[in-house]
């Protein structure tokens, strides 16, 4: 009888030092899983912020001509890459852009781009999480200065700033989510000393943005 308990309370240490072991291994894991996906992170941000730079420096994007918005994604490039079709991020309308000059791209954004779908084709879900997917770079009107600030006494956004708040708020208002009426907003008031800067920036909808102002004293 003393031999049987013995052998069992051997197999039960055996069993909790197993699950010990495997509990190590399964966090290592998670932990080298999340340290992937923070460097996809990073990446994408640095791919998504190159590429948005090509795009604006080589095809010349106007204002939407359906809606007359000033914001689009972008979906895919031709086999040159003299050509790009975006989408509309208000009526969704999807047009096709053609290079300045008319001349090929291949070598300017190629190996960015391959990269670009290899993470969103590798990292489906993970990727989509982090706004890095299909339609996931945004670009802005380069044809002319625009403002959503046109009153008197205002200052221009820069659009670099604009882009930058875009992606990091994921093109929707960050007190609801809504992706309707957004409204570039200055956490701190241009008026009380606020700077164009992306870190007093953020993206609200319509209601909330008169929400907040109706608050400002």
């Amino acid at each position: 009888m003393g031999y049987l308990i013995f052998i069992v309370s051997v197999a039960v240490v055996f069993y909790l030092l197993f699950k010990v072991i495997d509990d190590i291994r399964q966090k290592e894991k998670a932990q080298e899983k999340l340290n992937t996906y923070k460097a996809l992170e990073q990446q994408s941000q640095e791919i998504a912020r190159s590429l948005v730079n090509k795009i604006q420096q080589t095809f010349e994007v106007p204002n939407c001509s359906k809606c007359n918005d000033i914001i689009f994604s972008v979906l895919r490039f031709n086999s040159l890459y003299t050509g790009v079709e975006i989408e509309c991020n208000t009526c969704n309308k999807k047009s096709w852009l053609k290079t300045i000059d008319n001349t090929s791209n291949f070598e300017l954004f190629n190996d960015e781009y391959n990269y670009y779908q290899f993470i969103v084709n590798t990292f489906p879900q993970e990727a989509i999480l982090k706004g890095f997917s299909p339609g996931g770079i945004i670009i802005m009107t380069n044809t002319r200065a625009y403002s959503n600030n046109n009153g008197p006494g205002r200052h221009s956004i820069p659009k670099a700033v604009k882009q930058e708040v875009w992606q990091r708020d994921g093109g929707k208002c960050v007190e609801c989510g809504s992706k309707e009426n957004l409204e570039y907003d200055h956490i701190i008031p241009i008026s009380k000393g606020g700077a164009n800067t992306a870190r007093n920036i953020q993206l609200l909808c319509e209601k909330h943005n008169r929400s907040k102002s109706d608050k400002i004293e």
